[in-house]
């Protein structure tokens, strides 16, 4: 338990807030969570015309909206809040001792992760795919893993892709008495909850900003957490668009179907959804000439966007609207999941 004396007196660089809050109990991880929410949220809903971006489509009355979540916090940005909070409240409802999670050397993930913990001064283990780099070798992500005090394991590729077996998270659990498992990306039916409260809260926004109703919601796919959290909120006859940034992961809507049918037995359906297959560019965080000119282009207008997840949403936003798929007076709402790590690299010694 020596993490937690490392986290209680981190003092952390200027670009790297950590919120102070009291040590680990049942009220204050509840108080911590009712803060973040009043420093932070509602993110932005922003209207922006297809012309500032440069898009082009033949339909008449197309409304674009962008739910800024990439600006709730540098570090839990994007769609990391929505899908930690609901295991936040399963960390303290089962007075969890320490969390176990997994992801790769760049991950938003564990770095969003990794800030709660410190927070809610509760120690992190972080499983992390393949070979441990030199020290002098690590990434700004790995950096900020080490300044909170977080324990990095190192495992093969080989083994990492044990990663969702529950055998295998057991050996976790074994090893770290007392312990909660957070899976990869933080995707689970404890994150859907969190989700659909962003589509609420922008619900909210559309009416408050007299906008017509959302026809479209957007977004990005990796693990299936957002995109099902979304579905379990949307209404009909809104639709809920996933473009996948993996390639190969047609397994995504048994994922997805699955997480909907735990949280809300046979409500939803394949048909309430969609995952397009089309834009991962060769693979997670593959880019090809197209989506770099993109992602540059985008950026310099004025919206923040990276390649491997906001970029290749944008990159089928601009052939949808192109193709004419979308019926004229549709509102289309992009949801910005952050990423953009670049904008806020501390200085850690």
């Amino acid at each position: 338990m020596q993490a937690f004396c490392y986290i209680a007196f981190l003092v952390p660089t200027p670009d790297y807030t950590i919120i102070s809050m009291p040590r680990y109990t049942h009220s204050s991880n509840e108080s911590f969570a009712d803060r973040f929410i009043q420093q932070h949220l509602p993110s932005p809903l922003q209207q922006w015309s297809l012309d500032q971006l440069s898009l082009h489509t033949s339909q008449q009355d197309i409304t674009l909206s962008i739910k800024r979540d990439d600006l709730i916090h540098p570090q839990v940005s994007g769609n990391k809040w929505r899908k930690l909070v609901g295991n936040l409240q399963t960390i303290q409802d089962k007075n969890r001792q320490t969390v176990i999670s997994f992801g790769g050397a760049y991950s938003n993930h564990l770095v969003a992760l990794a800030t709660l913990c410190a927070n809610i001064k509760i120690p992190l283990v972080a499983i992390i795919r393949g070979e441990e780099p030199p020290i002098d070798k690590w990434n700004p992500r790995l950096q900020y893993l080490q300044h909170l005090a977080v324990e990095l394991i190192f495992v093969s590729r080989e083994e990492y892709r044990q990663r969702d077996s529950s055998d295998y998270q057991k050996q976790w659990q074994q090893r770290y008495p007392n312990s909660i498992v957070i899976p990869e990306g933080g995707t689970n039916t404890d994150a859907l909850s969190g989700v659909g409260s962003m589509v609420e809260e922008a619900r909210k926004q559309v009416l408050q900003q007299h906008l017509p109703p959302v026809s479209h919601w957007i977004v990005p796919v990796g693990s299936g957490g957002t995109v099902a959290g979304i579905t379990t909120t949307a209404r009909a006859p809104e639709k809920v668009w996933g473009v996948c940034v993996l390639k190969g992961a047609e397994y995504l809507e048994e994922r997805v179907s699955s997480l909907l049918k735990t949280k809300t037995s046979d409500q939803y359906s394949k048909s309430d959804y969609k995952i397009w297959h089309d834009f991962h560019c060769g693979g997670y965080a593959k880019q090809n000439s197209e989506l770099i000119e993109l992602v540059k282009k985008i950026t310099a207008a004025g919206l923040t966007l990276e390649p491997v997840y906001s970029g290749k949403l944008f990159l089928a936003l601009q052939q949808w609207l192109a193709n004419g798929i979308f019926p004229t007076g549709s509102h289309i709402v992009f949801i910005h999941t952050g990423g953009v790590w670049q904008n806020h690299q501390p200085s850690v010694s």
